[in-house]
């Protein structure tokens, strides 16, 4: 039961969503089929000229009227009911546009009227710009349809059948590629919005996954310092106020804890670090500093673990180096990390050089080592 009121509210859940994006695409095409309908009916005024000249004036009028209302349901799609209602209108534009050209056609000479193909064109527009089911696709060129099979059947009086017989096969023949465009244009309207509709629910997803990660990152961290402050203060004050009554063994396994709960320390607040970056939380606090200081820290720190590994480590500044803006705790882990990596990558007896220079309005640092260097494909 519990699965399937899931699946229940699931399935309306992409009902309403996909109700909303019918009635966002109904729109942009009911302004489409406005703007083509006001657009284009006054320029076959040329073809009554050239065709029917007797009429023009009547022709003229009839398309007059039809471009008319279509602008006033152009305007109409940017009023707040006019949003709610695009399909609506776009099947009214539509119904206009054919009902006129049915009109005409009783001014040029009914059933036998070539004006006939005026209605294939609209059926052709219903094709493109109704996309939506064959439902409102049938309603609507059955409604144009009856415009005009209706007036030939209560007032023409049918001489040549051979005629109404090729103009109304001709017809019906548009409809039915229309209601069969309209038919897999539907569904691949559906399946294309089923896409998006899944991607952006996996994209949520994702993201509600990433905020949990990272809460939970930030938790654990937290909760991670507190014990690990605990040990790091009492040694700290043991090797400060009792440093000189120890052996040497005692203050160098109390100075290996220390440094080890350092690190400790350090990679745990990496941790936060990342998950304040991904979170976008992360913010840069910059002072004037000097490159050198920052360097000579952290190679002081990184010295004892490279006499450990038989690796010389040996800092060269550039004494005129000027001061910039930096984040001093983020350039400390920057540095740190490529001189560690150096360390790490440099066999016993080796030499891990860093050196400062100012040079065209920038400061260059480099780490060098005698290691195994980086793959020249893996350098880019």
């Amino acid at each position: 039961m519990d699965i399937s009121l899931s699946q229940l509210e699931k399935d309306l859940k992409v009902k309403e969503a996909y109700a909303i994006y019918k009635k966002e695409k109904s729109l942009v095409l009911a302004r489409v089929a406005c703007v083509l309908i006001f657009t284009l009916v006054p320029l076959f005024t040329f073809l009554d000229y050239v065709a029917n000249p007797q009429c023009l004036k009547e022709l003229f009028i009839i398309r007059l009227v039809c471009s008319a209302l279509t602008i006033v349901l152009f305007i109409l799609t940017f009023t707040t009911k006019g949003r709610k209602h695009g399909l609506l209108i776009e099947m009214i534009a539509f119904l206009i546009v054919g009902s006129s050209i049915s009109f005409m056609i009783r001014f040029v000479g009914g059933y036998e009227s070539p004006y006939y193909a005026g209605l294939n064109l609209v059926f052709l527009g219903i094709a493109i710009l109704v996309p939506w089911g064959v439902r409102e696709s049938l309603i609507l060129c059955s409604a144009i349809y009856g415009t005009y099979i209706l007036p030939t059947i209560i007032y023409d009086k049918v001489t040549d059948v051979g005629i109404l017989v090729n103009n109304n096969l001709f017809i019906l023949s548009t409809i039915a590629i229309a209601l069969t465009s309209n038919y897999f244009t539907s569904r691949l309207h559906f399946k294309e919005f089923m896409a998006r509709y899944n991607l952006a629910q996996a994209r949520d997803e994702l993201k509600k996954l990433d905020t949990l990660k990272n809460e939970f990152f930030a938790k654990v961290s937290h909760e991670l310092r507190t014990p690990l402050t605990n040990i790091i203060l009492p040694i700290q004050n043991v090797l400060t106020e009792q440093g000189d009554r120890l052996d040497r063994q005692n203050i160098a396994e109390k100075k290996i804890i220390l440094r080890n709960a350092h690190k400790l320390m350090k990679r745990i607040n990496e941790i936060l670090d990342i998950a304040k970056l991904e979170a976008g939380k992360m913010k840069v606090k910059a002072s004037l500093r000097d490159v050198n200081s920052i360097l000579e820290d952290v190679v002081v720190a990184s010295s004892i673990g490279a006499k450990e590994m038989g690796v010389v480590l040996v800092f060269e500044p550039d004494t005129e180096l000027s001061k910039i803006y930096v984040d001093t705790d983020k350039m400390e882990k920057v540095f740190s990390n490529l001189i560690s990596n150096a360390l790490k990558f440099t066999d016993r007896g080796g030499k891990v050089r860093v050196a400062t220079q100012e040079a065209n309005d920038h400061i260059e640092v480099r780490i060098n080592d005698t290691g195994i260097g980086i793959a020249q494909e893996d350098l880019p």
